[in-house]
């Protein structure tokens, strides 16, 4: 099935990797025992906005990659929602949910330029 997808970066990809398993036939097999220890990953524990940024961008990523018929219409309506709620906490939500909008609309336009991979992300305090 290939490697990971660079263009995720971060977040997501292992969920691409699995769909794309399962699309060649193959089966996904969880392991709860299974430990992974990662090497420096508190990077997305102690920032929200790279953590929200990249979130919001590889799902629109791994949904339009993946999803067909149905579920793209549900992602779509999903996202059309979900924009929906981050205009208004723009709007009329305090300074934190201004700052976290303003990255969902900064991600949501940069999946929509093809902008993938690793970016620079907005600074933490604005």
């Amino acid at each position: 099935i290939g490697l990971l997808d660079e263009n995720f970066f971060l977040l997501h990809e292992d969920a691409d990797w699995c769909l794309r398993n399962l699309g060649r036939g193959y089966e996904n097999i969880v392991v709860p025992e299974a430990v992974v220890y990662h090497k420096g990953s508190k990077t997305s524990r102690d920032f929200s906005e790279l953590t929200h940024y990249y979130s919001v961008r590889n799902f629109l990523y791994l949904s339009h990659k993946n999803a067909r018929g149905v579920n793209r219409v549900a992602a779509g309506c999903g996202f059309f929602l979900l924009s929906i709620k981050n205009l208004l906490k723009f709007m009329f939500g305090n300074r934190e949910e201004h700052r976290m909008a303003r990255v969902f609309f900064d991600a949501s336009f940069d999946y929509l330029r093809g902008t993938m991979g690793k970016v620079r992300v907005p600074t933490q305090k604005r």
